[in-house]
């Protein structure tokens, strides 16, 4: 994600697998403006049964109740199925080293 704090714009961006037949890498680009506070968008590259994959919706917009950082990555760590709870992150535009990560300590095969 790129963020312009100036014009309240972003710029989002995913590759994906094509859902054919084909090889090729679809990619995506999202321009987001005006977004006030307490609305997002959520892109994912991929959606899951727990036991098929498939290639997810381009985007979904949110709207959340969340103040801080914590209770932002609280609010999307529940809302994923446990089986599904891998990783997740919360930033500010322009503040990673700021972000907020949680990740499960399970290990997969």
């Amino acid at each position: 994600m790129i963020a312009d704090n100036e014009g309240g714009q972003a710029w989002f961006g995913a590759a994906r697998h094509s859902a054919g037949d084909r090889t090729a890498t679809n990619r995506l680009a999202l321009h987001i403006s005006d977004l006030p506070p307490s609305e997002g968008v959520l892109m994912t590259t991929y959606h899951s049964s727990g036991q098929e994959v498939a290639t997810g919706a381009p985007f979904t917009e949110i709207r959340t109740t969340a103040e801080t950082h914590s209770d932002l990555l609280d609010e999307l760590w529940s809302a994923l199925p446990p089986h599904l709870r891998i990783a997740a992150a919360v930033f500010a535009p322009g503040d990673l080293a700021g972000s907020s990560i949680r990740q499960t300590s399970r290990t997969r095969v």
